[in-house]
């Protein structure tokens, strides 16, 4: 997943003849993108297809509406349609009958009463159905009267009847045709309206489907992912000088792009881990304060990690000096302690580290007073102090401490001037501090610069000194135990005073062994590994990552049979026919019977049967493994980071923090969310 290309990064000889890289000749495109605002540690890449099951359903099309008629218009279509049938065959019978009746009757009067009835009846029926084609009670009180007059007259009256009826019948049938020509107009306006709304539907699809594609031709593919927020702290194990450089590129430059909360690192490791974000920061035009203890500039390093107030000085020195050479004697540092104190008392203000070193030197008798930044009337109150009257002075320990103070302050007496100021911390503090320490400076007193430094942090993070901000320290398994123990309590003091702290801390260890080993999970559980070539050190980050329940192939068998058979054989068959022989002039012993035609046949047959077979079986069992396994932490990218989250999800984020990440397409830069996907 690591960047393998680096397409803006160049070798900058400048630090210590080291292969340290910047991005001096990227476009301003690619640093406005590397600044741009959002906290980000690095990238992950997920590809489109996993972001398919977040896109909604596209709603389903309009579905056709039934006509449903109400119950007063089917019972009106109903009556219509059945009485219009029924008038008119009514009526028709009516005529025809009439009509019978008026060409019998003219034929004769025989059977006129007959008639008269038949007429009659067929008049009340025709009535009836005259008188259900309607349904106002007036109207058929009025048929019923035709009808009793139609059967006093017949056949005229049944004559005129029918006729009625007959209308009736026909005015039912136009009704129901304007009925169906009614319904059928507003079939076809509901099918007209519902095509309308399918081709809407079919038009908002096709927008949406465009919007989706775009949307996912345009996504990132690079999702950014944010370090632990403010109050809280990150321990990062392993990763080559490279790695460590490209993180601090990328986190730096996020967190100096919010503009809000100043950035102090700290470089114990001689890696010069930050030049390539300090050369950044200086051609954005951001406040930078750099320091290199030893070096010219070296008297603003205790100022960039808060200064030391004159109060803790004595103090800060105690600890560091025996932090700085691995020491850890309670009584040795009591005594030292001691001396410290007194000397401050005996010299007054300012206390500087290069003031005490010389009170010291008038102690031993190797300060000169005539060429002594110690005034006479400050040497006198060193030798009236009770630590150092001539009594003192023959106790071999006694002197033998001073001695040894004053050769470990030496190197360290450009580091500290004059007293912290007390002004506000917007006004001491910058957008990015650096303070480094250079492979050219012996190791001894780079040990006393580590520990003086790390301490007087400490001090600055107990007197509320260091009000918000983030703190990266570079080495931090070069700090003791003990060190990196006071540094996390001192955050935790200001969480518990101000109830939420707003100062982060992020640690890079080198390797994974010794105190380091005690610091996993010593952020709150928040860890991130890079590659660790050491493979005990790869198992010790896979075994804190964890186990989770998997399924692994426990079984796995192939089968493959083949079988041929050869079949041969030959035949041979041969066949006579005998023919009877009847001739008597021959004789007796040639009278029988004489062969007749035959035949001979050969066969040969020949066969091959071939039979093939091929089986697999894989069986799987659910195991508890290993989430990552060691290989994968020793073959990581050098920019590759596998990020660990206890307090959240438990599951490791694989991620790139190489900066010439956003110089790709399709690389998100905003506000940046830890996913909760793990290694794929």
């Amino acid at each position: 997943m690591a960047v393998e290309q680096n397409r803006y990064r160049q070798a900058d000889p400048r630090v210590d003849g080291q292969d340290e890289v910047h991005l001096a000749s990227a476009p301003a495109a690619v640093l406005d993108a590397l600044f741009a605002p959002g906290e980000r540690l690095g990238w992950t890449y997920r590809p489109p297809a996993e972001e398919e099951a977040e896109t909604e359903s596209f709603p389903s099309p309009p579905a056709l509406t039934a006509l449903e008629p109400a119950a007063d218009d089917v019972r009106t279509w109903v009556h219509v349609k059945k009485r219009s049938a029924q008038a008119l065959n009514a009526g028709g019978t009516g005529l025809v009958v009439a009509l019978l009746v008026l060409i019998i009757h003219a034929t004769g009067p025989a059977g006129a009463a007959l008639l008269a009835i038949v007429a009659a009846c067929c008049a009340l029926y025709v009535a009836y159905i005259l008188a259900t084609s309607v349904r106002d009670g007036t109207a058929r009180i009025g048929i019923g009267a035709v009808a009793v007059v139609a059967c006093f007259l017949p056949p005229w009256g049944l004559l005129l009847l029918s006729g009625v009826t007959l209308a009736r019948g026909l005015q039912l049938r136009e009704t129901q045709r304007y009925l169906h020509a009614t319904y059928a107009r507003v079939e076809e306006d509901t099918h007209r309206s519902h095509a309308l709304a399918m081709d809407a539907w079919e038009l908002r699809k096709r927008d949406a489907i465009r919007a989706e594609e775009r949307r996912r031709i345009e996504a990132p593919l690079w999702h950014p992912v944010a370090p632990p927020r403010a109050g809280q702290s990150l321990s990062i194990f392993g990763g080559s000088a490279y790695g460590w450089e490209a993180l601090l590129t990328t986190l730096g430059a996020s967190l100096l792009g919010n503009r809000a909360e100043p950035v102090t690192i700290l470089d114990v490791s001689t890696r010069a881990a930050a030049a390539e974000l300090d050369s950044l920061a200086v051609q954005r035009g951001l406040a930078v304060r750099r320091a290199t203890p030893g070096a010219p500039d070296g008297a603003s390093a205790i100022e960039i990690v808060g200064g030391i107030a004159p109060n803790d000085l004595v103090d800060v020195l105690v600890e560091a000096l025996h932090a700085g050479l691995g020491r850890d004697d309670p009584s040795e540092m009591v005594r030292e302690r001691d001396i410290l104190s007194t000397i401050r008392e005996a010299i007054g203000p300012p206390a500087t580290i290069a003031r005490i070193r010389a009170a010291l030197r008038v102690v031993l008798r190797r300060e000169d007073p005539a060429s002594s930044i110690l005034s006479t009337a400050e040497i006198g109150q060193i030798g009236k102090a009770r630590f150092f009257n001539d009594e003192v002075r023959k106790i071999p320990a006694m002197m033998q401490s001073v001695a040894d103070m004053e050769a470990r302050l030496a190197p360290l007496a450009s580091l500290v001037g004059e007293p912290v100021s007390d002004s506000p911390e917007s006004e001491r503090r910058c957008s990015l501090g650096v303070v480094q320490l250079t492979r050219s400076t012996p190791t001894l007193t780079n040990g006393l610069y580590r520990g003086l430094l790390v301490q007087a942090l400490v001090h600055a993070l107990r007197q509320g000194r260091f009000l918000s901000g983030t703190i990266i320290l570079v080495g931090a398994d070069l700090v003791p135990e003990r060190q990196l123990d006071a540094l996390l309590h001192a955050i935790e003091q200001t969480r518990s005073a101000r109830g939420q702290s707003a100062i982060r801390l992020i640690s890079l260890f080198e390797r994974l062994r010794g105190d380091a080993r005690e610091m996993l999970g010593g952020g709150g559980g928040r860890v991130a590994f890079m590659r660790l070539d050491n493979a005990k050190e790869a198992a010790e980050a896979c075994g804190y990552i964890g186990n989770a329940h998997t399924f692994k192939v426990t079984n796995l068998s192939r089968s493959t049979n083949r079988s041929v058979t050869h079949s041969t054989g030959t035949s041979q068959t041969a066949t006579t026919a005998p023919s009877a022989g009847a001739n008597p002039r021959v004789a007796a012993p040639f009278s029988g019977d004489t062969p007749g035609p035959g035949g001979r046949s050969w066969g040969a047959t020949a066969g091959i049967a071939t039979s093939e077979g091929d089986g697999t079986s894989v069986s799987e069992q659910r195991v508890y493994d290993l989430v990552v396994e060691p290989r994968e932490i020793q073959r990581l990218p050098e920019t590759s980071v596998c990020y660990v989250d206890m307090q959240g999800t438990q599951e490791p984020v694989l991620l790139d923090c190489n900066p010439d990440i956003v110089s790709l397409p399709r690389v998100g830069v905003g506000s940046a969310d830890v996913l909760d996907e793990g290694l794929a």
